[in-house]
């Protein structure tokens, strides 16, 4: 573990890490969603924003299938809905790479983060997450 310290930066930055890095990598780190959201909707690295975006759709799809499970109403955060539509929005970005980019995780995908996996949940977290988005739009 490394830890860096910039001074004189009057906000907390934003990293966009791995910027234009072309091997398969996984790197742990913690991001709030509010981080993700903001590199979903302006990282200019196609890469990283889709990745954002994918571990923001994960987030919000798994806490889905955990409200699922409980009998609870499912909801997708406004900060969700509003990385989007501002990705949507994106100008100077290439159509199909925003299409990957506003593409939900596949359930095989999502499976793969529960430790039990509840297909019933999944499903219906997956279909309410797609149809809460576009309903939004």
């Amino acid at each position: 573990k490394q830890t860096f310290t910039i001074d004189g930066v009057k906000e907390k930055p934003i990293l966009s890490i791995l910027r234009g890095f072309s091997a398969p990598v996984k790197l742990q780190y913690e991001t709030s969603d509010e981080e993700l959201a903001f590199l979903m909707a302006n990282d200019q690295d196609s890469f990283n924003r889709w990745e954002a975006g994918q571990k923001l759709f994960t987030r919000t799809i798994l806490k889905n299938v955990e409200a699922h499970a409980k009998g609870q109403d499912l909801a997708v955060d406004q900060l969700v809905i509003d990385a989007v539509r501002k990705t949507l929005l994106a100008e100077g970005v290439d159509g199909s790479l925003l299409a990957y980019a506003l593409s939900l995780p596949t359930l095989g995908t999502l499976a793969e983060e529960m430790a039990v996996i509840n297909p019933d949940a999944l499903i219906a977290a997956h279909k309410f997450t797609k149809k809460t988005l576009a309903a939004a739009m």
